[in-house]
């Protein structure tokens, strides 16, 4: 692993940490660390809009947190776990149609990677849409 992608991967384990932040010692009148998961989900829904090539990243690192935040008793916190959500499942569409529109030039079998993938974003749909 390059340095790189370490300093990476740390931060968005340094994201996601933050967005699982609940000081719970703060009365609900003094508690402002909603503000801050707020402002977590908003950056993260700017770099997976912004950033495709790191889709597994997100689905190893975001993905568990979202989960996780869905349960949360700030309305505007949630509202932004969900954009966040809904700008991930947009990205994976727009990254597979891009896949498929060159699908019949680039006949290599599928990466392990790339199953693992799937399998990530399988299991996100599932948990959101339940299983059909």
């Amino acid at each position: 692993m390059t340095m790189t992608s370490r300093k990476r991967r740390n931060s968005y384990h340094l994201l996601c940490d933050v967005l699982l932040t609940n000081i719970s010692s703060y009365s609900d009148d003094e508690d402002v660390s909603w503000k801050i998961r707020r402002a977590a989900a908003k950056l993260l829904y700017a770099l997976i809009g912004t950033r495709n090539e790191l889709l597994i990243d997100f689905y190893r690192t975001a993905v568990p947190t979202l989960i996780v935040r869905f349960g949360e008793r700030e309305e505007s916190v949630r509202l932004e776990v969900l954009a966040v959500c809904e700008v991930l499942l947009k990205q994976t569409i727009t990254a597979r149609a891009a896949e498929l529109s060159s699908g019949p030039r680039n006949k290599r079998k599928r990466s392990e990677e790339m199953n693992d993938e799937s399998a990530l974003e399988d299991r996100f749909v599932t948990y959101i849409f339940g299983s059909s």
